[in-house]
C-alpha cells in the first residue's frame, strides 16, 4: 500500500492513525452558518473569531457534498440568498440544494472512487 507510509501512528492510548493534515493556504473564511449572510451583504464587515472579516464578492459556488437546506436556521433567506450567485454548482446526489443548482454533478459511488475508502 503506496499511501501507508503516510498514515502516523497514535501518540496516546485512545487516539487513531490519521493521515497528515497539512496547512491551508486559504486564510479567508465563511462560517457555513453565514452563507445566506454573505451572499446577501457582499463588502460588508462582519466579527467573527476575535477578527474582522469582509464578505466577499461571490458570484459562482461550488458545494461538494453536505445540504445547506438540511441544517440552515431560516431557508427561505438560504433561498433568497443563493439567487443572489450567477452559478450554483452542486456535487452530491438530488437534494434540496440540488434542486437549485444551475449544475448538479453525480456523487460517486464507493466502487467508483480510488481511494483509501474504495481500496
Amino acid at each position: 500500500m503506496r499511501w501507508a507510509r503516510w498514515v502516523t501512528t497514535a501518540s496516546q492510548p485512545g487516539e487513531f492513525p490519521a493521515l497528515p493534515q497539512g496547512k491551508n493556504g486559504i486564510d479567508r473564511l465563511i462560517p457555513v452558518a453565514r452563507i445566506s449572510d454573505m451572499l446577501l451583504n457582499p463588502g460588508k464587515p462582519f466579527d467573527y473569531n476575535g477578527r474582522r472579516l469582509t464578505y466577499p464578492y461571490i458570484r459562482l459556488a461550488y458545494w461538494a457534498g453536505g445540504n445547506p437546506f438540511h441544517h440552515h436556521q431560516d431557508l427561505a433567506r438560504l433561498r433568497q440568498a443563493f439567487c443572489q450567485l450567477d452559478t450554483l454548482i452542486v456535487h452530491v446526489a438530488w437534494t434540496a440544494s440540488a434542486r437549485h443548482a444551475d449544475i448538479v454533478l453525480p456523487a460517486t459511488m464507493t466502487l467508483e472512487r480510488e481511494d483509501i475508502g474504495g481500496a
